[in-house]
């Protein structure tokens, strides 16, 4: 511990906060983007998994992560947008169409 002492002075926050940065931005790269919105919750579950990883490594414990915001570029996340808009055109065309049959 002395170790991590001489590197961080007294700003402890500081440096689980750059780990926490780092972990966490080294993570993003490993999905495609329509993963934030598909498997949001496995996503953050293998960050969590990283950043306690990593915080262990500096005699801290990572108690929870929640992704509360996830920026993309104008560009995937309208495109993600698009594609949920269709998806949900869809099964409400495919939901009116079942019903019209029923009735």
């Amino acid at each position: 511990m002395g170790e991590l002492y001489k590197l961080a002075g007294d700003d402890y926050e500081g440096v689980f906060q750059r780990i926490a940065a780092d972990v966490i931005l080294q993570q993003a790269g490993n999905y495609p983007a329509p993963q934030y919105w598909k498997n949001r919750t496995m996503v953050g579950i293998e960050m969590e998994k990283s950043l306690r990883s990593a915080l262990l490594k500096a005699h801290a414990n990572c108690t929870g992560l929640m992704l509360l915001k996830i920026d993309m570029p104008d560009v995937y996340e309208g495109a993600i947008e698009n594609t949920q808009v269709v998806i949900q055109e869809t099964t409400t065309q495919a939901k009116i169409m079942n019903s019209t049959l029923i009735r």
